[in-house]
């Protein structure tokens, strides 16, 4: 039989990636945060952790994990309805990067200030957010599917516009009357896996020439480095507007927008805080991307 705490103690070796510091965080020690899981594994007849450093849940661990967030949200709904007390619940959330720096900031703000709850923010690529929801590291995701996974809402969220820019000297000395960047124009990349940019790049490569790529890990950090004047770069418009008006970007060319939808998949749950944390996502949403 699956008891709490062997939930619990999964759901803290998720958080820290280590024995020593879940079992900190659940205030017992190591030797007997590893007695748990071993009795635990022996129950189930499988492994739940696999002892790497950090440590990292097998399919069965993260099962284990997605039911721990369950429970944990329906034990705080279910004692504040009865006794109106708030008790300790964290919301994992899975967003993309350009998201986060732009729109979905407002969603958690206004859901922070409206719930005793704590936030768990996630990031990955668009197209991949929605596996953390189908490991169970989520509870809600923002993603570019439009198929939610098995047990999950789908609500869609709006187009989220994307433009690529440059400097106006930049785009001078680089860029021809058609649009298309000369042999060995510098373009700017969130880290490897950004797909959105690549494909954008794909069909600005420039005809027989190469491209030279510099990886920046952050959104704001490659928005900086085009008004630099570093490279050009794909970013999103609600990022680049202000500076678009200034005039210390430009946006390269018509064809150069991409506009990606955005869905919001979450649990199927009936939990009232994590239809609190969807109503703020919904409502920011409708204020910064396009509507259909």
């Amino acid at each position: 039989m699956l008891e709490i705490r062997d939930l619990a103690s999964v759901r803290a070796l998720a958080s820290t990636g280590s024995f020593e510091s879940a079992a900190r965080a659940l205030g017992i020690t190591p030797g007997a945060m590893s007695q748990r899981i071993k009795q635990l594994e022996d129950r189930l007849g499988q492994i739940v952790v696999v002892r790497t450093n950090p440590v990292r849940l097998t399919s069965a661990g993260e099962t284990l994990l997605g039911l721990a967030q369950q429970v944990e949200l329906v034990m705080a709904d279910t004692i504040h309805s009865l006794t109106n007390d708030e008790i300790s619940s964290t919301v994992t959330v899975a967003v993309n990067h350009d998201s986060l720096a732009s729109w979905f900031l407002h969603a958690v703000t206004d859901f922070a200030a409206r719930s005793a709850t704590t936030l768990d923010i996630r990031c990955a690529d668009q197209a991949v957010t929605s596996s953390l929801l189908r490991s169970g590291s989520a509870v809600a995701a923002v993603s570019a599917e439009s198929e939610p996974p098995q047990g999950c809402e789908v609500i869609f969220l709006g187009g989220f516009e994307y433009v690529a820019v440059c400097t106006p000297a930049f785009l001078q000395e680089w860029f021809g009357d058609a649009g298309r960047p000369r042999d060995g124009c510098p373009v700017l990349m969130f880290e490897y896996s950004d797909s959105l940019s690549r494909r954008i790049a794909e069909q600005m490569k420039p005809v027989g020439g190469t491209t030279r790529v510099h990886y920046l890990p952050d959104s704001n950090a490659i928005l900086a480095a085009a008004i630099k004047g570093m490279g050009w770069a794909v970013v999103p418009g609600l990022m680049a507007s202000k500076t678009i008006d200034s005039g210390d970007l430009v946006a390269i060319a018509p064809r150069s927008r991409l506009v990606v939808p955005l869905y919001l998949h979450y649990w199927r749950l009936g939990s009232a805080t994590l239809n609190l944390l969807v109503a703020c996502i919904r409502r920011s949403a409708a204020q910064h991307l396009i509507s259909r």
